[in-house]
């Protein structure tokens, strides 16, 4: 199970780390601090995927893909969920 979640753990981050570095302009001086949060932003989400995707019979390469995705792309998964949180418990909506 450690080692399992170790592995979530690594390919969430390196998705992460592959969005700092894509999402930075050009000439833009490289920040540890941002990277660090989107690590940690990246991670929390590819166990979100994991947990989700874990009593399913799904392949693990599909799997590894899938949370290397979340890390990537995680900000944006997050951002989805919370909207679907707030719609479904009419919180922040006006009316």
């Amino acid at each position: 199970m450690l080692y399992e979640l170790s592995l979530v753990g690594f390919f969430a981050a390196f998705g992460g780390l592959t969005r700092t570095i894509v999402g930075k302009k050009r000439n833009e001086k490289y920040s540890y601090n941002v990277a660090l949060g989107e690590v940690i932003i990246a991670i929390f989400a590819g166990y979100l995927i994991h947990f989700i995707m874990s009593p399913h019979n799904i392949c693990s390469g599909y799997k590894i893909a899938a949370i290397g995705l979340a890390g990537f792309s995680a900000r944006e998964l997050l951002n989805i969920l919370r909207m679907g949180f707030l719609k479904r418990f009419n919180i922040g909506t006006e009316k």
